[in-house]
């Protein structure tokens, strides 16, 4: 019985995780698509490296920390 109880809890809180994860996922797609990497593609410099190179790892560390965050959350 408590087995039962503790996995429909986990279900339950995959069945709030899977739309946020999805829209994450969405974000990072639509920030590492075309339009936007062109606005960031100048000939610019940030510690040495050019800003495109700093917009993608930044934009891919936040993405690979939110994914970490939402799924190790207690709700």
């Amino acid at each position: 019985e408590s087995s039962y109880i503790c996995k429909k809890n986990y279900m339950k809180q995959d069945r709030i995780k899977i739309p946020i994860l999805t829209f994450v996922s969405i974000l990072f797609i639509v920030l590492l698509n075309f339009p936007i990497l062109s606005t960031v593609n100048k000939p610019l410099f940030f510690m040495g490296f050019p800003i495109l190179y700093f917009y993608i790892f930044s934009i891919w560390i936040i993405f690979i920390l939110s994914v970490i965050w939402i799924i190790n959350k207690k709700d």
